[in-house]
């Protein structure tokens, strides 16, 4: 979604809402340079500088970019004291469940699990991708009006396991599982 054209007002958390939250609470703008961590050349941003001033009024209409989604509709699992909601197409995982299979790709990665689990009372919220995609190549997600970091997660740059040959990202954010039903699930950048 744009931030508000001129001559609307835009906040900070307006900002950091559209492109992520930078390292501090109140934000820096500096933290927001166009090809800095959170504004990318791909992003709509026609008014955001590379350097120098920079003011709240460069960010009037500009808009992330996302990398794609997909629309996916959620699924619960348990398995022995393991007990989840979400999707995952891999049956090593083990377990297949919501609608999603191994063509299911964001990003031109393959989406192996997104879910929200818990084990004896600890709670894992995780991202599953086919194959070593480790590295910073998406910033945040969406789903459900949820925003999820990969820089706050436990790996940044994500845990490859060539066992099952998929690296995951151990989100510190839930991912806002509740109930059921279709949505979709956005990596950005």
């Amino acid at each position: 979604m744009a931030l508000p054209a001129s001559p609307g007002q835009i906040s900070f958390s307006d900002i950091q809402t559209e492109f992520g939250r930078g390292g501090a609470n109140p934000i820096f703008l500096s933290e927001y340079y166009l090809g800095g961590s959170y504004v990318f050349v791909t992003d709509t941003v026609p008014n955001v500088p590379a350097s120098g001033q920079i003011s709240v009024g460069n960010f009037h209409s500009a808009a992330v970019s996302a990398a794609s989604g997909h629309n996916v509709t959620e699924g619960p699992w348990t398995y022995g004291k393991f007990s989840a909601m979400g999707f995952s197409s891999n049956a090593d995982f083990p377990g297949v469940f919501g609608s999603i299979s191994n063509a299911t790709t964001i990003g031109g990665r393959t989406i192996q699990a997104f879910f929200f689990g818990s084990l004896s009372g600890q709670q894992f919220n995780s991202l599953m991708i086919a194959g070593n995609e480790t590295g910073a190549w998406w910033t945040f997600g969406t789903y459900r009006g949820n925003t999820f970091y990969r820089a706050t997660s436990q790996d940044p740059n994500g845990t490859y396991s060539g066992d099952f040959n998929r690296t995951t990202w151990s989100l510190n954010e839930a991912p806002g599982f509740t109930g059921s039903g279709t949505h979709t699930l956005i990596l950005y950048p």
